[in-house]
């Protein structure tokens, strides 16, 4: 009789821990990174409207956002630093801000202030 009562005690007492667990720890989160930089042109100005885009080891696109008015700022959130090997700046507007030749660059975190060439 005890072994009748004792087998599916222990199994709702091993499948109850992990629920207790979470409800007092919470689960896992991964907090998102960024990617922070400016662009700008020769002349040391900030360019806006460039297209910003990482991409992993396997060249799989993770994320882009544009870079912003005035300072060509640019913020990339994504999930993970290490999977985003390489930035890509595409001038995606044309000539009404300039015209710029696309470029690729290997992130180094210390250094994101890009400058882009003039379109020939």
């Amino acid at each position: 009789m005890l072994r009748r009562i004792a087998k599916p005690a222990l199994w709702l007492m091993t499948s109850a821990i992990p629920v207790f667990i979470a409800a007092c720890y919470g689960t896992a989160y991964n907090e998102p990174e960024a990617l922070s930089g400016t662009v700008k042109n020769n002349l040391g100005q900030g360019i806006s409207n460039i297209l910003v885009t990482c991409f992993g080891k396997q060249g799989v696109e993770r994320d882009s956002t544009y870079t912003a008015g005035g300072d060509g700022a640019f913020y990339l959130e994504i999930q993970d630093a290490d999977a985003c090997t390489t930035l890509r700046f595409d001038d995606v507007d044309g000539a009404e801000n300039g015209a710029y030749q696309s470029t690729s660059v290997a992130v180094d975190e210390s250094d994101l202030n890009i400058v882009l060439q003039d379109a020939e």
